[in-house]
């Protein structure tokens, strides 16, 4: 993942600031596992990702208190993105496969997935929100000088979102 790096380290997300320096995937779930208060060991399911890649299931939600999940996926060579119509053993790696998640959490879901979640016939939706996105020549991203107008067109829907370092 060239964007954040799985293995920890430094991002050019930070406007290329070394001093900066993000934990691993896994120390960061373990982190979050130990913030929750479960046992910071996990379990782990291999699965399906597309039609022929490999992903793996970690469940951390081991000794968890009720109703607390920690859960992470890794979509081997996938890197940040997954692209569009990914699926994980057929759950839609896109609004499925997060409202799964948000569902057992807000449930109460009995600490912990137990494996990748099955279909659920819920699917919210979402249209873009026009946000009066204009070009200016000068503006460049709060986190990243390379992030300019030009590179926030190419994908306007997210990051028309993006924030120059005094706001705008």
């Amino acid at each position: 993942d060239l964007l954040i790096p799985y293995e920890g380290g430094t991002s050019g997300v930070f406007g290329g600031d070394t001093n900066f320096v993000l934990m691993s995937a896994l120390d960061s779930m373990t982190t979050w596992a130990a913030h929750n208060g479960c046992s910071t060991g996990y379990t782990t399911a291999s699965s399906v990702y597309g039609t022929s890649g490999e992903a793996t299931f970690y469940d951390y939600s081991g000794g968890c208190d009720e109703g607390i999940i920690v859960e992470h996926y890794v979509l081997h060579g996938a890197g940040h993105s997954f692209g569009s119509g990914a699926t994980m053993n057929d759950v839609a790696i896109d609004y499925d496969l997060a409202y799964d998640f948000i569902s057992r959490v807000e449930a109460g879901g009995g600490g912990g997935g137990g494996g990748p979640p099955t279909p659920t016939t819920a699917n919210p939706s979402s249209s873009p929100i026009d946000i009066g996105c204009s070009d200016d020549p000068t503006w460049a991203g709060k986190f990243n000088r390379a992030h300019t107008c030009e590179y926030v067109a190419e994908e306007p829907t997210t990051r028309c979102r993006f924030e120059s370092s005094d706001g705008t």
